[in-house]
């Protein structure tokens, strides 16, 4: 398979991400949050210039389409980081909701891929 020079940007970003987030703290937290912005690239990546089924993000998956799901996954950790500054105690149940939706959004990846 032959990766352009935006899929390697990307898994490079997502590769990035996971140390740095790794590297910040030993939580299971912050690999949760690591595993969404994984999960979110690998889906990106997956889904590059193919036809999108979600009005939102337009009918053909493009810089658009990476711009506002990236924009999600930010404002959904940064949500959770303003939240858990108030709340810590519900850092276990971001944790787990991280995990679950890196799973969901990493399927979807993985059948992109498959039909591709």
């Amino acid at each position: 398979m032959r990766f352009s020079k935006l899929a390697r940007f990307f898994l490079f970003s997502a590769l990035l991400g996971l140390f740095s987030l790794s590297a910040n703290a030993d939580s299971l937290y912050s690999t949760s949050a690591a595993a969404v912005i994984g999960a979110s690239t690998a889906d990106a990546v997956s889904s590059w210039h193919r036809p999108e089924l979600n009005p939102v993000l337009g009918s053909q998956f493009d810089a658009r389409s990476v711009a506002i799901k990236g924009a999600l996954a930010a404002v959904s950790l940064g949500f959770q980081h303003i939240a858990l500054r108030h709340r810590p105690d519900l850092r276990r149940k971001f944790t787990w909701l991280n995990f679950g939706t890196s799973a969901v959004v990493g399927g979807v990846a993985v059948r992109n891929w498959r039909v591709q």
